[in-house]
């Protein structure tokens, strides 16, 4: 993610979910000590990271595309 704007997630096509404004959230522990070492809670910068929960998971076909430069 670049700048304050949306993220988007699409599967197959169609946008299953997006995010407007993330931001640290101040109940999370490991949030707290970012925003203690100065991070603003709003962000403006991040990775993208593949996660599974409580079962192996194999992903086929994951196409990153480049952010256009501002």
């Amino acid at each position: 993610m670049r700048g304050n704007r949306s993220i988007k997630h699409w599967v197959n096509g169609d946008l299953v979910f997006e995010l407007q404004g993330p931001q640290l959230d101040e109940n999370d522990a490991d949030a707290r000590v970012l925003i203690r070492q100065g991070m603003p809670i709003m962000l403006k910068e991040g990775y993208v990271a593949l996660q599974a929960e409580s079962h192996p998971t194999e992903f086929r076909k994951i196409e990153l595309l480049p952010l256009a430069v501002d």
